[in-house]
């Protein structure tokens, strides 16, 4: 879509977005996966009710809050525009 409207990459909205995009995909990789691995080997070994999987399951919530915010941040760079920091220079 960038390519198709005359804003370069380098604009401050978008990479931004782009940024937070990668973060949310590095988060993914490297933090929710070993939760939910972590999660699934509780629940089969342990039960849903044990201390330890509850524990797990509530860093996995903590995690999906935190990338729902970056989702709503990367949003609200894509509709409002806004300047960041290219008035700062």
């Amino acid at each position: 879509m960038a390519f198709a409207v005359p804003f370069p990459l380098m604009t401050p909205w978008i990479l931004a977005s782009i940024i937070l995009y990668l973060l949310i995909a590095a988060l993914g990789v490297g933090v929710y996966v070993p939760i939910f691995r972590k999660q699934l080997k509780l629940a089969e070994s342990e039960g849903t009710d044990s201390e330890a999987y509850r524990k797990t399951a509530r860093l996995g919530m903590i995690l999906i809050f935190v990338v729902t915010f970056l989702v709503a941040l990367i949003v609200f760079c894509m509709v409002v525009k806004p300047p960041l920091w290219s008035g700062w220079f």
